[in-house]
């Protein structure tokens, strides 16, 4: 137990804004659930072991959890430079014939439950100059916009794309990025699809965003068949 607390309370010291300390949270906390109900199973101490789990749930509901998508939002826009557009921006290029061209920065099986209308899927790892041989002939000819779950790894991917694009052609005009993602999309009810047509399930990227996502009904970790 002061191993867990010790631990605990070195992560409460981890940025909010770090992504990837969150994700490492969640799935310590996975691990450590199941690690404590072997404990518990092997030496018939279940009052102990399953103290130790609600102290884990405690962790990861309270002061070493993320912040709410707001807060998320504003942190995001407040460490980047990319531009952060809001749901009804988007709505309102989507709404022009060749207003907007949209990317996925989600992993494949994300991207099959749900995505944006028109969205092009691209993995978060892509190297910019990858991604600007791909796709550099739209760049000043339509508005280019990133999205993720909740915008940190479409905005880390702008911020990378933006950074080669200005040393290399410094007319185009800057990608931008959905503020507060397919998450927030989804909240306020907009339109997505899928390969089957229109959907409103979401792919939550793991239990633990999951609780960002309003209406539950809604997560899915794979296509509806």
């Amino acid at each position: 137990m002061p191993t867990s607390m010790a631990t605990c309370q070195g992560r409460r010291q981890i940025n909010a804004r770090s992504q990837s300390a969150h994700v490492a949270l969640a799935r310590d906390g996975i691990t450590g659930l199941k690690v404590l109900r072997r404990s518990a199973l092997r030496s018939g101490r279940l009052y102990a072991s399953w103290c130790g789990v609600a102290w884990l749930l405690l962790c990861l509901s309270t002061g070493c959890h993320a912040s709410s998508l707001d807060q998320i939002e504003a942190d995001i826009a407040a460490a980047s430079p990319v531009a952060q557009l809001s749901s009804t921006e988007v709505t309102a290029l989507l709404a022009v014939p060749q207003g907007v061209v949209l990317f996925d920065v989600r992993d494949p099986e994300e991207f099959a439950v749900s995505h944006l209308p028109g969205a092009i899927r691209i993995d978060p790892n892509l190297a910019p100059a990858a991604f600007i041989q791909a796709y550099g002939h739209v760049f000043g000819q339509q508005p280019v916009v990133f999205y993720c779950s909740v915008g940190r790894r479409s905005t880390a991917l702008a911020e990378r794309v933006n950074a080669l694009s200005a040393t290399q052609a410094p007319s185009t005009t800057p990608v931008a990025n959905l503020r507060g993602g397919i998450f927030r999309w989804a909240n306020e009810a907009r339109p997505l699809q899928n390969a089957r047509g229109e959907t409103k399930l979401v792919h939550p990227y793991s239990f633990y965003w999951a609780r960002l996502l309003t209406d539950k009904k809604q997560i899915r970790y794979a296509p509806q068949n």
